[in-house]
C-alpha cells in the first residue's frame, strides 16, 4: 500500500531469524525536517535489540512483506524498555525513507484534527493491524501491566482504555 497510513502493516526482519514479524503503524510523525513511523519498540526495535539504520517495511514481512522491495524506513531511536521499572511508554521511530511513502490518514479514520488532554470518559478511535477499527472510552488513567514479551517480561504503566490497554501509544478524539 502506497502512501502507507497509520494502522497498516510494519515491521523488521529478524536478525536470527527466529521469528517473521508485523506490527501497527501508530502515527506519522515530524521533526522539522524528517517524517518518521511511530510504533511500538517491539514492533520496530524488536525490545531493544536492534540497532539504528535497521530497515522497516511494508507491510510487515508476517504479512507477506519482502526485505528486496518493501523498505519504507530505517530505525532512527526507541525509548529503552525497563525490565525493573515501570515503563511510561513502548515507542519507536524509523524515519521514513522518502515523505511521499506515507500519509498521516489513519485508515478509516482519517487525518488528525489536531491534540486535546484524555479525559475521562472521552471516546477515542484507532486503526490497528490485527484489531482492525475500534472505538474505546478512556476509563482511568492508571494502568499497569507485565506483557511477557519474548525472553523478558516488562511493566508498562498506561492509560486505562475499554478491550485495548496496552496496545496503543497515541489516541486521538474524533
Amino acid at each position: 500500500m502506497r502512501p502507507v497510513h497509520p494502522g497498516c502493516s510494519v515491521g523488521y526482519k529478524d536478525p536470527d531469524p527466529k521469528f517473521t514479524v508485523a506490527g501497527t503503524f501508530g502515527a506519522l510523525v515530524k521533526d522539522g525536517k524528517n517524517s518518521y513511523i511511530l510504533s511500538n519498540n517491539h514492533v520496530l526495535a524488536d525490545q531493544d535489540r536492534l540497532p539504528p539504520g535497521s530497515p522497516i517495511f511494508q507491510p510487515g514481512l508476517l504479512d507477506s512483506g519482502h526485505t528486496d522491495s518493501d523498505q519504507i524506513a530505517e530505525l532512527t531511536k526507541a525509548v529503552a524498555l525497563q525490565v525493573r521499572d515501570p515503563n511510561h511508554v513502548d515507542c519507536a521511530i524509523a524515519k521514513l525513507m522518502e515523505l511521499s511513502l506515507a500519509s498521516n490518514e489513519i485508515l478509516f479514520i482519517g487525518a488528525p484534527q489536531g491534540t486535546a488532554d484524555a479525559q475521562i470518559d472521552m471516546t477515542v478511535h484507532k486503526f490497528g493491524r490485527t484489531s482492525g477499527y475500534t472505538v474505546g472510552r478512556i476509563t482511568g488513567n492508571k494502568y499497569r501491566h507485565r506483557p511477557a514479551l519474548r525472553r523478558r517480561t516488562l511493566n508498562l504503566c498506561k492509560p486505562g482504555i475499554d478491550r485495548w490497554p496496552g496496545r496503543n501509544i497515541i489516541r486521538w478524539a474524533r
